[in-house]
């Protein structure tokens, strides 16, 4: 629990910072916990919250960095914790799942293979914060992030899955003083029309 608590001081004063050697040294040392856990054995919250603080971390390196494999990376280890009990650990899903549709919009800047399986995926994530009863401050986040996606993929191609049009509607229903969010409709119009 020692080299958990080294980790996640690292990563929060690398947020503090902005020193390089902080978010390296905590990638490093939550790699080293995860390896140290017996895998044969079922683990509990201590194990997740090292894979959270892994995640974590490397999502704060693909922010920094814009690599392509940090976004693969980050993607593979928000999907498995999403999937994983976090009734003991202090993690909660709707921060699990609001990070995880961040990673996806990023994966879709950076021209993913299949832009629109992501941002159907991230639809999904968002549809999700909605039944979680996610504070305010998430749902926000995770709009903002599936707007930004839509705006960053290209206007050919295939049509926006319906789920993100539903979502983002709902989204202006429940922040009808958001800027960002209230447009939102509209850019999933001009992407189902192309109308420029």
């Amino acid at each position: 629990m020692y080299l958990t608590s080294l980790a996640v001081s690292l990563l929060v004063h690398y947020k503090l910072t902005d020193e390089n050697k902080d978010l390296e040294e905590s990638i490093s040392l939550s790699v080293e916990i995860i390896l140290s856990f017996d895998p044969h054995i079922r683990h509990g919250s201590d194990f997740v919250t090292a894979f959270f603080f892994l995640a974590d971390s490397l999502f704060c390196h693909l922010q920094k960095l814009k690599r392509l494999d940090d976004s693969k990376l980050c993607v593979r280890y928000y999907h498995y914790l999403r999937d994983q009990s976090l009734e003991t650990s202090h993690i909660t899903r709707g921060h699990v799942t609001t990070v995880f549709t961040y990673a996806l919009a990023i994966q879709v800047k950076m021209e993913s293979i299949n832009p629109m399986q992501n941002i159907e995926e991230m639809a999904t994530l968002c549809h999700k914060l909605l039944s979680l009863d996610a504070s305010d401050e998430l749902l926000l986040s995770a709009a903002e992030a599936l707007i930004e996606a839509i705006c960053d993929r290209p206007l050919v191609g295939p049509p926006l899955p319906d789920q993100a049009i539903e979502f983002l509607c709902e989204a202006n229903i429940h922040f009808p003083d958001s800027d960002s969010v209230s447009l939102g409709p509209l850019y999933t119009l001009t992407y189902r029309f192309r109308v420029i």
